[in-house]
């Protein structure tokens, strides 16, 4: 059974999974940042164009496995499949928020 996420989570997912950018774009406050294979992406335009590439090159697919999450972090754990050596992969998604919009992410192993 996946966990019951935040409702900014599951957009976060849904947009993700739908290599949907505007509405993954949504799910950021406008100065967010991007941690992601030691390079951070600051502001919607910079978030844009990695989630675009990352879409391109890898096409991942996330699925919530775990959730620890308060009104203003979470900690997700995730398996990622797609088009990348080792696919599927677990890694954790680290967010901060606020009013629903994330403000920081982090990804990793």
């Amino acid at each position: 059974m996946p966990p019951i996420l935040p409702p900014s989570l599951t957009s976060f997912i849904a947009a993700s999974n739908r290599c949907d950018t505007a509405a993954f774009l949504d799910c950021f406050a406008d100065n967010a940042m991007v941690r992601d294979e030691n390079y951070t992406h600051t502001g919607k335009a910079e978030i844009a164009a990695w989630f675009e590439d990352v879409g391109a090159k890898y096409h991942p697919t996330l699925r919530p496995l775990q959730v620890d999450a308060d009104a203003e972090t979470a900690l997700l754990k995730t398996e990622i499949s797609g088009t990348f050596d080792g696919s599927p992969i677990e890694l954790h998604y680290r967010f901060t928020y606020t009013a629903g919009k994330i403000e920081t992410l982090s990804i990793g192993d």
